[in-house]
């Protein structure tokens, strides 16, 4: 038997495709994620995995009894109780990753690879355990893009089907620019275009008292906008994906992901999060100059806009019309992350795995 096992919202869109193809348990860990898992995904279910009670849990005795387990994070301690065979499947793109962070997953008996970026790392990497080629596992949700489909996705989020839909995907704490960009969006951005906005599941999932104020007067002023939906983890992010006609973001997996459908993007550098960041962060995980330049390469994928920025419509109508100008490092930053298209690698991936079953 298989189980996948996640903590947070994030490893779901990676686990979940495999789970729904391949057969097994699903098991995690958070009340918070297991009910934003049954917004999305209500006929799966669920197993709860106790810290408190282990034991008792049957997500512990699920995962005793597996002959897999995978994961979407390190988990070094909780898998080390078990006796089943260990997966990583990568929750995201993992831009940033680094050898020496590598090195420490050797308690995984497979590593799953995505894409010639990721396989670059691994081999620089110490990790001795199987590397698999599974290709990019959430493509397996990805619906084919229609016109029919894009009409009825936008009624049903309460938006104006013949605008132009605007899809911000901010990262998660510290380096979101969700603070800086959010509000700013909503009051600048004018009601001719559609906006979504999809706060990072570490915000939305959670939902803190903080959080809560923030949404409750980010709602305030969409309603006063119109055409905006605030996405706080009850739509797939596929959907919202196969709907945009621009991303805006900080340089995510969410951005590199819609390549899939090759959108526009916006790239939104902050001083939170920008190039330099990223070069500095990088540099503190061991990175070498050539991994610093390969990790940044997302920046040549569109135009550029700070917090700073105050033609925001503009450059939003300049990034729609230059698209085709930025269509060949789309195409690249593609190749480069996911490797070619199709989905062959992943469906032989996910009928590989009965064999555990």
């Amino acid at each position: 038997m298989i189980s996948y096992f996640t903590k947070m919202y994030q490893a779901v869109p990676s686990l979940m495709p495999l789970y729904l193809t391949s057969g097994g348990s699903f098991v995690c860990s958070r009340g918070n994620t297991m009910r934003a898992i049954k917004r999305v995904y209500p006929d799966v279910n669920v197993a709860k995995y106790s810290n408190k009670f282990t034991r008792f849990s049957r997500g512990h005795n699920l995962m005793q009894y597996s002959s897999l387990i995978v994961n979407g994070a390190p988990n070094k301690g909780l898998l080390s109780q078990y006796a089943a065979k260990k997966m990583m499947l990568f929750h995201g793109t993992y831009a940033y990753l680094t050898p020496p962070y590598v090195a420490d997953l050797n308690h995984f008996d497979y590593l799953c690879s995505f894409g010639p970026r990721l396989k670059r790392i691994l081999d620089l990497s110490q990790y001795t355990g199987q590397v698999i080629n599974s290709g990019y596992i959430p493509f397996l949700d990805f619906a084919k893009k229609s016109k029919e489909h894009k009409q009825q996705y936008l009624q049903k989020l309460g938006l104006n089907p013949n605008h132009l839909n605007l899809v911000y995907t901010p990262s998660g704490q510290p380096f979101s620019s969700f603070d800086l960009m959010a509000e700013k969006l909503v009051k600048e951005v004018p009601a001719t275009f559609n906006l979504i906005i999809r706060p990072h599941p570490s915000q939305s999932i959670k939902f803190r008292l903080k959080e809560y104020a923030i949404f409750a007067r980010l709602r305030h002023h969409m309603r006063q906008r119109g055409n905006a939906f605030l996405d706080l983890g009850g739509l797939k992010l596929s959907e919202l994906l196969s709907v945009a006609d621009l991303m805006l973001s900080d340089g995510n997996s969410p951005a590199e992901e819609s390549l899939f459908y090759d959108v526009p993007q916006l790239v939104i550098e902050t001083k939170k999060f920008s190039r330099e960041t990223i070069r500095q962060i990088m540099f503190e995980r061991g990175a070498s100059d050539e991994d610093v330049a390969l990790s940044s390469t997302f920046f040549t994928t569109g135009p550029i806009i700070t917090p700073s920025t105050h033609d925001l419509t503009n450059r939003i109508e300049q990034a729609l019309n230059d698209a085709n100008h930025y269509k060949t490092q789309r195409d690249a930053h593609f190749a480069f992350v996911f490797g070619e298209r199709g989905l062959s690698k992943q469906t032989l991936f996910s009928q590989s795995l009965l064999q555990f079953n």
